[in-house]
């Protein structure tokens, strides 16, 4: 099994597990360890990750978005999510009927990905 494949299995996993767990408590606010962002600096796009474990989220969605999409290491931002100035958004996807959320800037190749391998998560239109 390829190793995207084996990380796209892992992330599937992380989000069935914990997503639902997280729909459980909605009242509970965001944290620090449940805000990350992944970004690809020489495009400026950006993932910003709102969930609960969003560190491990990132560091295992990070490691396929490399291989599969961008071809290159990314910079993984654990606590807080953030964008560069002047991007747009390119999709927005939910978990379920949970606060989870991921936002994506200047890449509509990680929406697609997304879209074809994280189990559970649907578009959201964009604003």
């Amino acid at each position: 099994m390829p190793k995207a494949l084996h990380v796209a299995v892992a992330i599937a996993a992380l989000t069935t597990v914990l997503a639902p767990n997280a729909a459980r408590n909605p009242a509970t606010s965001r944290h620090p360890s449940e805000q990350c962002t992944v970004a690809e600096p020489a495009t400026q796009a950006t993932l910003e990750i709102q969930m609960p474990y969003a560190a491990d989220f990132c560091e295992l969605i990070s490691h396929a978005l490399a291989g599969d999409v961008f071809h290159a290491p990314l910079l993984v931002t654990p606590g807080r999510t953030w964008h560069y100035p002047g991007t747009t958004i390119t999709c927005r996807l939910h978990h379920h009927s949970s606060r989870d959320r991921l936002t994506i800037r200047n890449s509509p190749a990680t929406c697609h990905w997304l879209n074809q391998h994280a189990t559970g998560w649907k578009q959201k239109p964009t604003r």
